[in-house]
C-alpha cells in the first residue's frame, strides 16, 4: 500500500505539465507544473509540504479531504492519523495566514469539523489544464 502511494506521487510529480491544472480562485491562481501561487501579481511564499497540501485540495475542490488521506496524498506515505491531524493543523494554519485575507475567518480552506478539510469550490473561478 505505502508502494503503491509512493509510486503515485513519483507519477503524479513526473506528470508532464499540460496535465496539471492552473486552478484560478477569487484573487489567486495556483499554477502546479510552475510550483507557483500568485496572489494578484505577488508571489506567495510557501514551504513545499504546503504548496502540495494546497495543490491535493485544489485538485479535489470542494470535497472533503481527510486529514491523514490529504497528507499521504500530498506526501506519499501514511502517517497514523493523529499525528497526520496535528501536522495538517499546523500547515493548513500556515497556509491560512499566507492566502486568507483573514486568516480567522477563512474562505478558502475550510474545516470540516469531524472530517477534514476542502478548498471552497465557490472560490473557484477557473480550473483549466
Amino acid at each position: 500500500m505505502v508502494l503503491a502511494a509512493r509510486v503515485q506521487v513519483l507519477l503524479r510529480r513526473a506528470a508532464p505539465a499540460s496535465t496539471q491544472r492552473v486552478v484560478k480562485l477569487r484573487g489567486m491562481t495556483i499554477d502546479p507544473s510552475r510550483g507557483e501561487v500568485r496572489r494578484g501579481d505577488e508571489l506567495v511564499r510557501l514551504t513545499p509540504t504546503e504548496f502540495r497540501l494546497l495543490v491535493t485540495l485544489a485538485r479535489r475542490a470542494g470535497q472533503v479531504v481527510a486529514a491523514h488521506e490529504l497528507l499521504r496524498l500530498a506526501q506519499g506515505h501514511d502517517v497514523a492519523e493523529r499525528e497526520a491531524q496535528e501536522i495538517v493543523k499546523v500547515h493548513v494554519r500556515h497556509l491560512r495566514h499566507n492566502l486568507e485575507p483573514r486568516a480567522d475567518r477563512p474562505r478558502y480552506i475550510l474545516t470540516v469539523r469531524g472530517m477534514g478539510y476542502m478548498l471552497n469550490r465557490d472560490e473557484v473561478l477557473e480550473d483549466r489544464g
